[in-house]
């Protein structure tokens, strides 16, 4: 079962303020998709973040 993240989980996560992926989420074409779940409700599949993390650090 996938493990959704909200925004302000993903930036404890990365050690960074929300406004921060906010920023991410329009230029880093490799920062992970969003899933809408509302209106106005989006999450980050944690799979995907974790994919993203290990490419930041191998430097692809």
């Amino acid at each position: 079962m996938a493990i959704y993240l909200t925004i302000q989980q993903v930036a404890d996560r990365l050690g960074v303020h929300s406004c921060t992926i906010h920023r991410k989420i329009k230029s880093d074409a490799a920062f992970p998709k969003k899933y809408k779940f509302g209106e106005q409700t989006f999450r980050f599949k944690l799979d995907d973040l974790e994919v993203w993390e290990e490419a930041q650090v191998h430097g692809a």
